[in-house]
């Protein structure tokens, strides 16, 4: 599904607007840039979807969310599902 570059910066910045941000987690990082995924809902729809997008690591670096993405960016629909993990804890 393709989403406007416009909404996509609008739900990164703010509450208002058809797109809600759900989750946001950091991906990656480097000198220059923070790399992020996002989840979000589209409120016309129902339907969750996932995008990423990356913004200046410093204040030296002018990237805001989307400012390099097309005028409608891919999006893809994903769905929550649960998941059994298994951990190694201490014995007490």
């Amino acid at each position: 599904m393709k989403f406007k570059k416009e909404d996509l910066q609008d739900m990164a910045y703010s509450e208002d607007g058809p797109l809600k941000k759900i989750t946001e987690k950091i991906t990656y990082n480097n000198r220059w840039s923070i790399n992020y995924e996002v989840i979000f809902k589209d409120t016309t729809t129902g339907k969750h979807y996932k995008s990423f997008y990356s913004v200046g690591a410093t204040e030296q670096q002018d990237e805001s969310p989307y400012e390099y993405a097309n005028e409608e960016e891919k999006c893809f629909e994903v769905e929550l599902k649960k998941v059994i993990t298994e951990v190694w804890e201490d014995v007490k």
